[in-house]
């Protein structure tokens, strides 16, 4: 634990769990003594520190980074440490959601909105921010308008559809036909090389 709080850079630090570390203390601060970290029975649990670190370290990572045991190797923990970790972390966030996060009432709403639409020159926006993606299996329904990302990825089934379409016709059709004509030579290769025998 010493190596990642007195050892790496802000920059690196910043990079592993995607927030400065006066941030970090604040939080750490505020969820430290949550009922959660607090064992009753049993061995004590790791240091909040270290379980706040790789609750972040997973949530700032995307795709096969995120693995259990990726985090476990760089943590040095067990790989099911990490799901625990992570729960507990996320808990005790969430138990400080009554204190910093509430949806505004209309009255807010709209001078919010007049705020953003004068600063910005962005329309109808309660609020904006950056960080972790969340895929959606679809768009939703209701203003799907509103669920936009400025990095480029796959959001819904539509786009994903016309990717595949457009990577499809971008294909010669000449290159396709010597494709499927090569088919038969190829079986018979493969065929050949085992012998003659086929299950087919």
């Amino acid at each position: 634990m010493n190596k990642v709080f007195n050892k790496l850079t802000e920059a690196q630090f910043r990079m592993l769990v995607r927030m400065s570390r006066p941030c970090f203390f604040r939080l750490y601060g505020e969820i430290k003594d949550r009922q959660v970290f607090i064992s009753t029975s049993g061995p004590s649990q790791r240091d909040v520190r270290i379980q706040m670190l790789v609750a972040l370290a997973r949530l700032g990572v995307f795709g096969n980074g995120a693995t259990n045991r990726r985090l476990a190797l760089t943590f040095d923990i067990s790989h099911g440490s990490v799901d625990v970790y992570c729960n507990r972390f996320r808990e005790a966030v969430k138990s400080l959601e009554p204190k910093y996060a509430r949806w505004p009432n209309e009255e807010e709403k709209q001078k919010i909105i007049q705020k953003h639409k004068e600063r910005y020159d962005l329309h109808d926006c309660i609020g904006f921010m950056d960080g972790s993606l969340i895929q959606l299996y679809r768009t939703p329904h209701f203003h799907p308008d509103k669920f936009i990302s400025r990095k480029y990825q796959i959001n819904n089934v539509d786009q994903l559809e016309a990717a595949l379409r457009d990577e499809w016709y971008a294909i010669p059709p000449l290159f396709l036909e010597k494709l499927v004509g090569s088919m038969t030579s190829r079986c018979n290769a493969v065929i050949e090389a085992k012998g003659g025998n086929t299950r087919y």
